[in-house]
């Protein structure tokens, strides 16, 4: 093994011996060995480019997923929009429907109120308890008959 340093090092650092051999002492070992190291680069590339395909195939899988929950985002709000316009809507009809009811209860409220103050201006300020009752018919039998027949 030789120990002689390298003149492409300015350090100084020694020759790392290739299969025993120096670049200096056997140049086809050399060239076989920056051959091989060439093929391992290669083998390493191809690693890291289907590496970086599958990465790309994944990035592009986690997109048409992000998509899809982007889409289903978008869905659910439209719903929301749409069932929060049909509970409003729901609750403007309960409200009309309340309205509704509340004023056939006063109408009939008012109604009933009117009706007894009728009754009380007529019987109890007027003093007059109703239609004024048709005399009995008396015949020569002295039977009495009722008002309401002629």
């Amino acid at each position: 093994m030789a120990t002689e340093f390298s003149p492409i090092h300015s350090e100084g650092a020694p020759w790392t011996p290739i299969n025993g051999h120096t670049a200096v002492e056997d140049p086809a070992a050399a060239a076989q060995h920056s051959a091989d190291i060439a093929d391992m680069m290669a083998g390493r590339c191809e690693g890291h480019a289907a590496r970086a395909h599958d990465s790309a195939d994944s990035a592009e899988h986690y997109a048409g997923l992000a998509q899809l929950r982007a889409d289903a985002a978008e869905f659910s709000a439209s719903r929301a929009d749409l069932n929060a316009d049909s509970t409003r809507d729901a609750v403007a009809q309960v409200r009309h429907m309340t309205h509704a009811i509340t004023m056939l209860a006063l109408g009939v409220l008012i109604g009933f109120l009117l009706a007894v103050l009728a009754y009380v201006v007529m019987v109890l300020v007027l003093g007059n308890t109703g239609p004024t009752p048709r005399p009995h018919n008396v015949y020569d039998n002295h039977v009495t008959l009722p008002a309401n027949s002629y």
